[in-house]
């Protein structure tokens, strides 16, 4: 190409206009996907709150919006209400279906112990538990052409009608239109479930197990954050593809509110830290003697390397006193004793 000697000159390319990242292509270059996310022209997904937690702040919310996920904890582990209260407090303009396999006048009972200041989302039930699957999904799209869906809940995927829950493509079957509404209608779909009673690690206290949670984009789970009966303390452990996390909630008997309390390693090392002031002296102790004490509390089991870690942590930062003294490291042969300033 001749250069024009009143022109500046430029390759041909850099002449073209920008075209903007078709997200509805068919078929996608990683690549390409990946400058354009770099590029902030293609953003993370959205998420939809949950209580007060949000796409900002250190713990982010596990509901991804146009995402499938499986809900599940122990029966009356208090599940249903966190759920429950965080769709009512949706203050923008998203649209909720919850199915149901709860009748009329159970929901009438709901309406009667929820309290106005908590009721500020467009929130609809149906009973689905005399429906099938089909029903449910045309029920799902006809809602969403006329005023738009965001968020469905189906409580429980025993409404799915599947038989054998250990039987993967049984499973797949059942989860597969909803996931096609999260992928091309950008729906976000909630299933609940029930936990094993007999528990077990994360996932694998999942009824149906492998088989529910290699189907879904995000399992949230939910337990009791001790055995004790008064503890009004839950812990929502999440696992999924964009984030993996552990975090607390607690129920306000008195209001029926529920407020997050923070990330769960934080939070037990502050409850911790909070329980060896407590009890700590001035007459120096073991850590396995404060340990001791500490479990005595009834508040809840606490291994001896926790409360050691956090004691030489203490003693570092100047809130309690070792000894020998934290300047002369680590003593062999020696047992160290903590004691209060």
């Amino acid at each position: 190409m001749k250069q024009d000697n009143d022109m500046p000159w430029y390759p041909e390319d850099e002449l073209l206009e920008h075209t903007p990242y078709d997200t509805e292509a068919p078929i996608h270059s990683f690549r390409a996907l990946k400058e354009a996310v770099e590029a902030g022209e293609v953003p993370r997904p959205d998420v939809i709150p949950l209580l007060t937690l949000n796409s900002e702040g250190e713990i982010r919310s596990p509901i991804i919006k146009g995402w499938l996920h499986l809900y599940t904890g122990a029966p009356k582990v208090g599940k249903t209400e966190l759920l429950f209260q965080a769709i009512l407090n949706w203050v923008d303009e998203r649209r909720t279906l919850w199915l149901s396999e709860e009748g009329l006048s159970v929901w009438v009972e709901k309406t009667h112990r929820t309290p106005w200041s908590i009721v500020k989302g467009d929130f609809h039930f149906a009973y689905a538990r005399d429906k099938n699957a089909d029903w449910m999904l045309h029920t799902i799209e006809a809602m969403d052409d006329n005023g738009g869906i965001d968020v469905v809940v189906v409580d429980t995927i025993k409404l799915l009608g599947i038989e054998e829950e250990n039987n993967p493509a049984q499973i797949s079957r059942a989860f597969q239109p909803f996931a096609n509404l999260c992928a091309k209608r950008g729906i976000t779909v909630i299933l609940v479930h029930h936990n094993r009673k007999a528990g077990g690690r994360f996932g694998d206290e999942v009824s149906g197990s492998n088989s529910f949670t290699g189907s879904v984009d995000v399992i949230i789970s939910i337990r009791r954050h001790s055995d004790n009966d008064d503890d009004t303390r839950r812990i929502c452990e999440v696992h999924g593809r964009a984030d993996n996390m552990r975090f607390v909630y607690v129920l306000d008997k008195e209001t029926g509110e529920m407020r997050i309390a923070g990330e769960l390693d934080s939070y037990n090392m502050l409850g911790l830290k909070k329980r060896i002031e407590d009890v700590i002296t001035v007459d120096p102790l073991t850590a396995s003697q404060l340990r001791d004490i500490i479990v005595l509390d009834g508040k809840g089991e606490v291994s001896k390397s926790s409360v050691g870690k956090l004691l030489f942590s203490m003693a570092t930062d100047g809130e309690i006193v070792r000894v020998p003294d934290i300047s002369e490291g680590k003593i062999p042969r020696q047992t160290p004793r903590w004691a209060k300033l």
